[in-house]
């Protein structure tokens, strides 16, 4: 056989990683909070205005990808040497990817109903009178060209207009007074480079989305506004604004309006009552501007309103009275100031708490957490606190600097009669990670009996500062994160059902754990999740673990089996991640009665060699890592039970042979679609030569890797039976 041939065996192939991004379109994420209350965006309203976190999107504003690539001329004649449009006889037009820069009056026919213009980088100019005929038109899409101007379609009966994405700039030069037709339902002009608009240019009967966001706009003037009694949602985010008055958006206060965007501008004054007049208003969002506190009656008085988001501007400390009357408020953001916020007064809301769910204050500079204002009133219906990234070092405390100095002895008086997290008896995550907390006594999460998540990872709690009753008032705790600590011992607090009765899911990575002992986590009756990952642990124990642990991770840490039984008899273990440890030997019953092992990882330790006793009673189905390792001999039959796998990898090892006892034989490799399944890899190792049965019957979805190793001669009969999984 060639060496090319070779290759072709080997099914060289091109490896590849797949990144988890948390994304989502505007409609989904304003839909999924708040459907129940009357928010009911679709995709036509998102693609004409709502920001959306997608990936498969141009830009955060643009069309889908798909709109972008390659190119189209349909509905029309396009001659690309001269670069003119001529003869647009179809109703519907798309022109994508062309070279024309201008079209001219009479291109387009009269029953034209649809034109839409994508990436045509040379594009600049509608001549006048071009829309004058099309008195049947009804959308008009043009993104990613150099169109500067917005053509007058009064005389059509446009629905939707979309021309975000381009250049277009609109001065008295080039708007001469035009109005739209009362027929428009959308108007989308985000990603240009507007700096004014002109005199009712938000205008229409049916007219429902407005978005405006990524322009040059300085200024919200009230004369822009015609009839918006239909309007639901302005989008004026990322601009230059910089203040805001109560006329500027009077002109919204109608019934339909709910929504109000603008955010990300450089906003530091708004004046009093400028958002109660809005009666219907239920979304506003204002955060990454530069507000340096909030002034009295601002975001007071507002009946209808949901959300309310103010993260990433300049509130270095929340005053009094800064939200009042907000009794539909349903999540308030106020984390990620530019200039930390330090306080927040002790009577900076009222009236907000009765349909709060969601409550943030997260990375900010905090040195307590704010029992303060939370203590103040009843917050029956919140769920989630998110109080990470701040500079809290008790949970307990009850702070002065909520309270001005005039009011020491008010303060001496509230410190004395409060009670922590009393105020909101339905909290079921709390997120205190990355902060500076060192204790965890005994009461400190009394009156979160509702509590189910966790989170005080990343903190400074060693095992001699966690009383052993610390968790004792939170029986349906499920999940518990302590990542990231200083924690040298598992603490007597997390060896107990009696204090734990409920808890499936425990992190413990990232600590100084050096040591697991006999019975550690027996006790645990619940636990299923148990991540230990980058400690220091040299040793395990036998009977360390209960016997319903499901996942079990210890990779990255100092072990090695210095005893004989540590995770045997685990029957209903289904994944064990032990790579990048300095195992160089594994007892032959190390892993007997796992007889619900899917996946194992043992990469990057120092192991020499695999036994068929070793995994003789475990399925192995999911993906098995051996890479990285100094394997030289792998017992023959020592996988030859096991019938499916998603992954399995000796790569990096000194194998000359490999076994063939049906290991490899009547074998299925399947992608079940994680990064790397669906992959059998023996490359770089030492293979001189393959048995004739070696892989007989294997079935790989995607590549068996043989590469670099030093086989000489590859006959055909040794891949005969071997062929891609369908």
């Amino acid at each position: 056989m060639s060496s090319s041939q070779f290759v072709l065996w080997s099914w060289i192939h091109l490896l590849f990683c797949v990144s988890m991004v948390t994304s989502w379109y505007g409609e989904a994420y304003y839909n999924d909070r708040y459907g129940g209350q009357g928010i009911a965006y679709d995709s036509v309203d998102r693609t004409y205005g709502l920001w959306s976190d997608e990936g498969g999107l141009h830009s955060n504003y643009l069309l889908n990808n798909g709109y972008w690539s390659g190119e189209d001329c349909s509905g029309c004649t396009c001659n690309d040497a001269a670069g003119v449009i001529t003869s647009c006889t179809g109703s519907t037009v798309s022109i994508r990817g062309k070279s024309m820069v201008n079209i001219t009056a009479g291109t387009f026919s009269e029953t034209t109903t649809s034109i839409t213009i994508i990436n045509c980088p040379n594009f600049q100019l509608f001549e006048d009178e071009t829309f004058v005929n099309l008195t049947s038109l009804q959308e008009l899409v043009v993104q990613g060209t150099a169109l500067n101007h917005v053509p007058d379609l009064s005389t059509t009966a446009v629905t939707k207009v979309n021309l975000a994405g381009n250049v277009i700039s609109l001065s008295t030069d080039n708007h001469r007074g035009w109005r739209w037709p009362t027929t428009i339902q959308y108007l989308a002009m985000m990603d240009n480079l507007l700096y004014w608009l002109p005199e009712n240019f938000v205008d229409g009967p049916n007219l429902r989305i407005a978005s405006f966001g990524n322009n040059q706009l300085l200024q919200i003037h009230p004369t822009i506004f015609g009839d918006t009694s239909s309007l639901i949602y302005l989008g004026m985010d990322g601009n230059r604004i910089s203040r805001l008055s109560r006329n500027s958006i009077a002109a919204l206060a109608t019934s339909n309006f709910q929504h109000l965007n603008i955010s990300n501008n450089e906003i530091v004054f708004i004046q009093a009552g400028t958002f109660d007049q809005l009666s219907n208003l239920k979304i506003l969002e204002v955060h990454g501007n530069l507000l340096p506190t909030i002034s009295v009656n601002v975001f007071s008085n507002m009946p209808e309103l949901l959300h309310l988001d103010l993260h990433a501007n300049g509130i270095s400390a929340l005053p009094r009275k800064s939200f009042e009357n907000l009794p539909k408020l349903m999540e308030l953001r106020l984390h990620s100031q530019k200039t930390p916020m330090t306080s927040i007064a002790y009577d900076a809301w009222t009236n907000i708490g009765d349909e709060l769910i969601n409550l943030f204050v997260s990375q900010n500079g905090l040195s307590t957490y704010p029992h303060q204002v939370l203590e103040e009133g009843s917050y029956p219906k919140l769920e989630r606190i998110f109080a990470d990234n701040n500079a809290i070092s008790n949970v307990t405390e009850y702070g002065s600097e909520a309270f001005p100095t005039s009011q020491k002895f008010l303060y001496s008086q509230k410190r004395l009669t409060f009670t922590p997290f009393a105020a909101y008896p339905a909290l079921h995550t709390l997120y205190l990670h990355a902060n500076l907390i060192t204790h965890i006594e005994s009461d400190d999460f009394c009156n979160m009996t509702n509590l189910q998540n966790l989170y005080i990872n990343r903190n400074l709690l060693t095992e001699d500062n966690i009383d052993d009753d610390a968790f004792q008032c939170l029986p349906v705790l499920d999940l518990l994160q302590m990542g990231s600590n200083l924690i040298q011992y598992v603490p007597n607090a997390l060896k107990s059902s009696t204090v734990l009765p409920a808890l499936t899911e425990l992190y413990m990575q990232n600590n100084h754990i050096t040591f697991l002992e006999t019975g550690t986590f027996t006790n645990l009756s619940t636990l299923s999740t148990l991540i230990l990952t980058e400690n220091k642990i040299v040793a395990i124990e036998n009977n360390v673990f209960n016997a319903d642990i499901e996942y079990l991770k210890l990779d990255g840490n100092e072990f090695r089996f210095t005893h004989q039984f540590p995770f045997s008899n685990l029957q209903n273990m289904k994944l064990l991640w032990l790579s990048s440890n300095v195992i160089d030997y594994i007892p032959p019953s190390a892993f007997a009665n796992c007889t619900s092992l899917i996946e194992i990882q043992m990469a990057y330790n120092n192991i020499a060699q695999l036994l068929k006793s070793h995994f003789e009673n475990c399925p192995l189905s999911g993906d098995i890592l051996f890479n990285d390792n100094d394997i030289g001999y792998i017992e023959d039959g020592t996988f030859d039970h096991v019938t499916s796998m998603t992954r399995f990898t000796v790569a990096n090892n000194v194998l000359t042979r490999l076994p063939n006892g049906g290991d490899f034989a009547d074998l299925s490799i399947i992608d079940a679609g994680d990064t790397l399944q669906g992959t059998l890899d023996f490359s770089n190792n030492r293979l001189v030569f393959l048995e004739t049965n070696t892989f007989v019957n294997l079935a790989v979805a995607d590549y068996l890797s043989l590469a670099n190793n030093k086989i000489t001669k590859l006959l055909r009969k040794h891949l005969t039976d071997c062929q891609p999984h369908t």
